[in-house]
């Protein structure tokens, strides 16, 4: 979240520029001959780089399977002079942009080999080079959500290698995708150095310092902007926001829409797609843009706050920092095709052509299908242009993940066989093994997730697919085209002229489909706002859905779950009589006595609940004394404990019974709550004194959080509880070492009561 009424919203505007000028002096693909490593890294804080074509063929290497199948991991073979396994081989010049794994062990050996050379410039291990060994550094290398992405620039001249060293540790499932620039072979290219300099280093710094401080550059580019339209836009009617006559550049806007106070929760979330951005460029009559407005800006659900390079949603509103050039005018258009009339304020900042203006048009259209047996178009273009990204609303209504199992594709100027073929939907966007949690970064992000679907973006700032005839970009409808459910996507490209794109003229295209498997991820839901700490949107979620589904027969726990995330932001005073009222008159047993729980821990200090959580047979211990057992992967337990001051002890006997084995444990009271983490002690054999487990550490080792927190892919159906957090952030799994069933592991936590 961030905020444009900043007190030292200045001195870090003056911070920043002097950052990004430091930058972008000079950038790999303008008129220098010589591509560098430093000019490489100027591309990636210069804004300008998403505009500007690429001098290079765009092209993109991965391990997806060749028989047609859904075995996207690779083969390797070995290499005859070293044994190495060899991931893969590029002849240059050229420019890897993009470095994306995952399914190989952490501790298994990267080499890397620039021109032929026999000795490895680069040698790291998996972990190391993707965020943890310098200058492969967060956030330009990292792991995030189950996926190892690189954005540090790799130049070579004339061919670049990657194998592993074999290791004891078998590589079952390889996955890549390496996005890189071809350049003509009389391009001068300087490779990756071998030792960087401190010049380099320093540069390498700064850009992943403007990535770590991406809403300080968004503050910058806002506080140029001016007041354009500001007033209403009725039902069913189109407002000008901005019409500017001349050749210029829009280099950033934002859009702050304010719906009447009037509207439920769920009407608010349905204005996203009511509401279409248009915008035209030199007096064409149709839109070089149109979009629903939520879509647009990676919010095709709900608003979701979110930071990007080149879009963002904050409590301001919502973001565009793409630069649009245009020659004759620019016309941007808001269109109203609901039911109420919204108010809008909007600001502009349209800056000269300078000298080394990109004279490129912006482009965006949005499309969408329902389970059509076949891929899902992104976007179809004609004429001569790139394509920099997208985001994608993708919703499964099967019952099944497959939906997340089809591969991307991309056919450049009419081709056969695609220049780009990926391994998975999530692996696109830089995730993998169906997502670990939501993510926004510069060029990719996670923005919501819930059984079974996910609203995810991507940005080709420095990897953008160029097409000098056409383009064509697909994604599989889940492996084979088979799942059943829903997408819908909003490209963004640019193109040498500007180009009409299909209009939205009423609501009903972009309607969403009913989505039988919802009502029951509505925890799942939950969970995931809960990890993000974004109580608020969570409260309304849970207000969306008892709107969405009257007969749902957890509304009134949901209803207390929203109470509950209202305690979170605002205190128990807020609260209180809320609870107290549900507590003495709701029709639900469960919700009754949920409500007193939630008013009992603040009687007394003494007042503690254990909120419990299994799958797998187990049998929690305080102090030596048993408290509570069971065995229900979707139901939580719930007891009153009283603790007074001091030092305690909790254990926990634990029983696999069956995969994706959990336990989750929270002593809750009004001051403290102790959760089961990674700071818990585990034992494979039985302490000589349990059930009582004493203050040693002899034989114990710290747990494990080997998978992270619920859903899984078998496990994503829970009943509704009021218990906020108790399910969302403190898990311990089993690990793959004690995956037999019947296994039998022992926990424990000194803690201190206050």
């Amino acid at each position: 979240m961030f905020s444009l009424r900043c007190p030292q919203l200045f001195a870090g505007v003056l911070f920043l520029l002097m950052e990004m000028f430091s930058l972008t002096g000079c950038s790999c693909g303008s008129s220098a001959t010589d591509s560098t490593l430093e000019n490489c890294l100027a591309d990636l804080t210069n804004m300008d780089v998403f505009a500007r074509t690429p001098v290079g063929k765009s092209l993109m290497v991965s391990s997806y399977d060749r028989t047609g199948g859904n075995n996207d991991w690779a083969v390797l073979k070995a290499n005859d002079n070293k044994g190495d396994l060899i991931l893969v081989e590029i002849k240059g010049p050229g420019i890897v942009r993009r470095l994306w794994m995952t399914g190989i062990p952490d501790k298994q050996m990267l080499n890397f080999y620039f021109d032929g050379e026999k000795k490895p410039r680069i040698q790291a291990s998996v972990e190391e080079f993707f965020g943890k060994k310098s200058p492969f550094l967060p956030p330009l290398c990292d792991h995030i959500s189950g996926g190892y992405y690189c954005y540090l620039p790799l130049p070579f001249q004339k061919s670049f290698r990657i194998t592993l060293t074999p290791t004891t540790e078998k590589v079952e499932r390889p996955y890549y995708q390496i996005n890189y620039e071809l350049y003509p072979p009389e391009r001068s290219l300087t490779s990756f150095p071998g030792t960087l300099d401190s010049k380099l280093g320093g540069l390498i710094s700064r850009v992943r310092y403007v990535w770590a401080n991406n809403t300080n550059s968004i503050k910058a580019s806002l506080s140029a902007c001016n007041p354009g339209y500001i007033g209403e836009v009725k039902a069913g009617a189109d407002s000008i926001l901005l019409a500017h006559r001349g050749e210029g550049v829009l280099s950033a806007f934002i859009l702050n829409i304010k719906p009447s106070d009037l509207l439920s929760p769920l009407m608010r979330a349905r204005l996203l797609r009511e509401l279409s951005l248009l915008i035209y460029w030199d007096d064409q009559d149709n839109p070089s843009v149109c979009a629903p407005l939520g879509d647009f800006f990676c919010n095709p659900m709900r608003r979701w706050e979110f930071v990007s390079f080149p879009l963002a949603v904050s409590r301001e509103g919502f973001v565009c920092r793409f630069p649009m050039y245009f020659k004759k005018s620019a016309r941007v258009v808001l269109r109203n095709s609901g039911k109420y009339h919204v108010e809008v304020n909007s600001s502009f900042n349209v800056r000269p052509v300078g000298p080394l203006t990109t004279k490129n048009y912006f482009h965006s259209s949005w499309n969408s299908s329902i389970s059509p047996q076949s891929p899902h178009m992104i976007l179809n273009s004609t004429g001569k242009g790139h394509y920099v990204g997208c985001n994608l609303l993708a919703i499964g209504m099967d019952g099944a993940w497959n939906i997340l199992e089809g591969d991307d594709q991309c056919y450049l100027d009419g081709e056969v066989f695609p220049s780009v073929h990926g391994t998975g939907l999530e692996d696109y966007f830089n995730g993998g093994w169906y997502y670990y949690g939501l993510f926004s970064l510069p060029l990719h992000g996670l923005v919501e997730k819930a059984p079974i679907r996910t609203t995810q973006y991507r940005f080709h700032m420095v990897d953008a697919y160029s097409f000098n005839k056409s383009i064509l970009v697909n994604l599989e409808f889940g492996h084979g085209n088979t799942s059943k459910g829903y997408m819908s996507s909003t490209a963004y490209w640019y193109q040498d002229k500007p180009c009409g794109v299909r209009q939205l003229w009423s609501p009903s295209p972009t309607e969403i489909p009913p989505d039988p498997l919802e009502p029951t991820a509505i925890m799942s839901a939950l969970f995931e706002m809960e990890r993000s700490l974004n109580y608020n949107s969570a409260e309304q979620r849970c207000l969306e859905h008892i709107e969405k589904y009257p007969a749902f027969p957890y509304n009134e726990m949901l209803k207390l779950r929203a109470i509950a995330y209202d305690e979170r932001l605002r205190g128990i005073n807020s609260v209180f009589s809320l609870y107290k009222q549900l507590a003495d008159e709701s029709t639900s047993d469960a919700v009754r006595k949920q409500a007193a729980d939630l008013l009992w821990i603040h009687e007394k200090k003494e007042n503690n609940l254990l909120i419990t959580s299994f799958n797998g047979a187990s049998r929690v211990y305080l102090d030596g004394q048993p408290v509570a057992e069971g065995d229900d992967p979707v139901n939580i337990g719930i007891k009153r404990i009283q603790l007074s001051p001091g030092s305690h002890v909790c254990s926990v006997e634990f029983t696999r019974l069956r995969s994706y084995a959990w336990l989750s444990v929270q002593l809750r009271n009004s001051k403290q709550t102790i959760n089961t983490d990674k700071s818990w002690l585990v034992s494979e054999n039985k302490p000589g004194s349990w059930p009582f487990v004493d203050l040693s550490t002899n034989g114990w080792a710290k747990a494990l959080d080997h998978w992270g927190c619920p859903p899984f892919m078998s496990f994503w159906q829970f009943y509704p509880n009021a218990m906020v957090d108790c399910q969302a952030v403190n898990f311990i799994t089993m690990p793959v070492e004690w995956s037999k069933d019947g296994k039998t592991v022992y926990f424990k936590k000194s803690f201190e009561v206050r």
